[in-house]
């Protein structure tokens, strides 16, 4: 098959450093391994380092079976901008146009959602070309735009963005199939949508191949965490790997960190990162705590030396509805190393973590539920090792990216062929 994956605001081939691959790449990589040429097409905008990766339309030849055509825009400063609206709206349009003119047409479309705009002038397109389309539904854009709003100016807000409901309603109602992170998104989007429930629909969870490292690389690692204080005969600190915005809150984790520091219980918090709009603030909350340790950007290799050291992995999530419903990326890379989970998001997640008992929720804003957790990981070794098992297997039978890509790539077979034989 020839097919094409749209999807803008991912890390793609081109770029440079250790950016870790998202659904785009990850799925270009798996349908290529299967004999499949993919044409991906993304923002010449990179979302990642605000800056352009060309001024104008280019295509790029990666190899003999993919290709990379950047899609020209404005580019923005912030994530929660205007500027990014009229950027992914310069997006649509030059997509739109860039379109009309191809004399080379796909055998199905990988559709990623959000943009909205581009999602709709593809999914219009190719509906029009009687060409297969598939949606892939990783936010709940727009209804997540009204989310930094209070209740009562969310009704006017709803009016104002009526057209984004309309494109983002049309587009999930029109596409030949949905795919999305989980159950959850899947039932919300049919009745955001009146989408008529589809076999060809599915799910596969965020998650990305395990990275294989030299020992050097190991050894290396084992250096720069001991350089920095970690200490290398026990387990006795937590840590936090991700960006630092507005989708975490810290402050429970900061009462934990000063109630150990005045009982003086012995455990170090590790916030690894070094971007998002809320790194400085971040930072400020834990000035002056001696247990607290702000390592920068740390790569794969430095991630699974620090989980061979750590307790359990704090996903300190805020419980809006985007989150609830989807099991962050974050989940797969804890259980795969092993790490019991520790966050404070209901939902999907909360289900996941109850239902094989792989960490803990605790969402009081006293702190006392993370304080009794924390410390019941500290007490208790053994419990971690109970939990890591559980955590192991469950990687294996439900986030493995190789088996998930995998059905993925049959089920984007399946979906051509049952199309074309109609």
């Amino acid at each position: 098959m020839r097919v094409w994956i749209i999807q803008t605001g991912e890390p793609i081939h081109l770029d440079k450093g250790l950016l870790r691959p998202m659904r785009a790449m990850n799925l270009a990589n798996s349908l290529i391994q299967s004999g499949h040429e993919v044409v991906l097409w993304t923002s010449a905008f990179n979302h990642f380092q605000k800056s352009h990766r060309s001024e104008v339309f280019k295509t790029v030849s990666v190899n003999e079976k993919l290709s990379i055509s950047l899609i020209p825009s404005r580019g923005y400063k912030g994530n929660i901008s205007f500027s990014r609206l009229v950027d992914h709206l310069l997006l649509g349009i030059n997509l739109r146009n860039k379109l009309r003119n191809s004399t080379v047409k796909p055998d199905i479309v990988f559709i990623g959602y959000p943009p909205i705009e581009t999602a709709f002038v593809a999914i219009n397109y190719f509906s029009r070309k009687n060409i297969p389309t598939i949606l892939d539904v990783k936010d709940l854009w727009p209804q997540l735009f009204l989310e930094p709003f209070p209740k009562l100016l969310r009704p006017i807000i709803r009016t104002i963005l009526t057209p984004y409901y309309l494109l983002a309603k049309y587009s999930m109602k029109e596409a030949t199939a949905i795919s999305t992170m989980s159950k959850e998104y899947q039932e919300i989007i049919y009745r955001f949508s009146s989408r008529v429930s589809n076999q060809l629909d599915s799910i596969t969870p965020l998650t990305s191949p395990r990275p294989k490292h030299k020992k050097s690389d190991i050894e290396a690692a084992r250096m720069f965490w001991e350089d920095i204080g970690l200490i290398n005969t026990n387990k006795r600190r937590f840590c936090f790997i991700g960006s630092f915005n507005t989708a975490f809150n810290f402050l429970e984790i900061k009462k934990v960190a000063h109630r150990f520091q005045q009982e003086g219980i012995e455990c170090q918090f590790i916030f690894c990162g070094s971007g998002g709009s809320c790194f400085d603030e971040v930072k400020q909350l834990f000035r002056g705590m001696d247990n607290v340790i702000f390592p920068g950007w740390i790569e794969t290799h430095k991630i699974e030396v620090l989980s061979e050291l750590c307790s359990g992995f704090l996903m300190p999530y805020k419980n809006i509805n985007n989150f609830q419903l989807n099991i962050p990326n974050k989940v797969a890379d804890a259980l795969a190393y092993g790490l019991p989970i520790i966050t404070s998001l209901e939902g999907a997640l909360q289900t996941l973590i109850e239902d094989y008992q792989i960490g803990f929720v605790c969402n009081k804003k006293s702190g006392l539920e993370l304080y009794k957790a924390l410390k019941l990981l500290l007490e208790e070794p053994s419990l971690i090792d109970e939990i890591s098992l559980r955590s192991r297997k469950l990687y294996k039978d439900r986030f493995s990216s190789e088996e998930n890509y995998y059905r993925l790539v049959k089920s984007i077979e399946n979906i051509y062929t049952k199309t074309n034989r109609n």
